[in-house]
């Protein structure tokens, strides 16, 4: 028999109480003093009931009344926020593809979110969305803001500089080229010069600065001071290195003034920059 501390509505109430949105099994043993075997029969009672989803081992994430004893129900939740909740307890924050879609770099929703972390994660899939964990040294982990995204909630996402540093490092986490070159199109008048070329200067990484000096280059960014420093940063490294990493170079056109291989369709590089 349910005793009153192991009852789903006195636990669900419970957990208003605290302000929890998503919890462990850890919080009701220390928070209700229930023995953890009692816990874990507490949880997966509350998940067979649809009144928690479960993200992985041992952790919780609490939903609204209208998916209670409901489990057909579509789940509709703040997918931003689950992802935080999944990197805890380490340090993390939204990047790559997820932090474009924060940033309106792109047009149309993502089923995946991607998240920076200081330590290797499997990936997890609940219901429609995929959540993927890219391990970064810790010299790397800067660039990062707090973003509210709903009234008391907010998650560490990479900021705007951050994130055009980012799409030229790795743009197959980016949507690819031609989604990074749209992408740069719609906000690359919003960056911040002396933050870009601090990161840029922090990253160290003469490639990735080439690669984002052509991709403003070819949406026309007019801050002709940021493509002089960009091009003084990257140094000229005698050696031509491919725009996209993985695809076929012969033939391509190069660019002298960053040194690349731009295996890429120019005129349609320009097209999709234009649109």
């Amino acid at each position: 028999m349910a005793t009153p501390r192991t009852r789903a509505q006195d636990v669900l109430t419970w957990l208003a109480d605290q302000g929890l949105e998503a919890f462990t099994v850890g919080d009701l043993v220390e928070g209700l003093g229930l023995a953890r075997d009692t816990a874990h029969d507490v949880a997966r009672r509350m998940a067979r009931a649809n009144q928690i989803l479960r993200l992985r081992k041992g952790l919780y994430l609490v939903l609204e009344a209208n998916y209670w004893n409901r489990p057909g129900t579509p789940l509709v939740t703040n997918w931003h926020v689950v992802a935080a909740y999944l990197a805890a307890p380490g340090p993390y924050y939204l990047a790559y593809y997820t932090a474009m879609e924060l940033h309106r770099m792109l047009q149309h929703p993502l089923l995946t979110v991607t998240v920076a972390t200081t330590k290797q994660k499997p990936a997890v899939r609940i219901a429609p969305v995929q959540f993927r964990f890219v391990k970064l040294t810790l010299r790397k982990f800067f660039g990062y803001e707090q973003r509210q995204l709903e009234r008391g909630k907010a998650v560490n996402v990479a900021d705007l500089e951050r994130t055009f540093v980012d799409c030229a490092d790795r743009l197959e986490l980016c949507g690819g080229l031609e989604e990074v070159v749209r992408g740069f199109a719609r906000r690359h008048d919003d960056l911040n010069p002396e933050r870009l070329l601090r990161y840029v200067l922090q990253l160290d990484q003469p490639v990735t600065t080439k690669r984002l000096g052509f991709l403003l280059e070819t949406v026309g960014h007019g801050d002709s001071k940021l493509m002089w420093e960009l091009e003084d940063m990257a140094g000229r490294l005698r050696n031509y290195t491919p725009l996209v990493p993985g695809r076929p170079t012969a033939g391509a056109d190069r660019s002298r003034r960053w040194e690349l291989v731009i295996n890429a369709d120019r005129d349609r590089l320009l097209e999709t920059a234009r649109a």
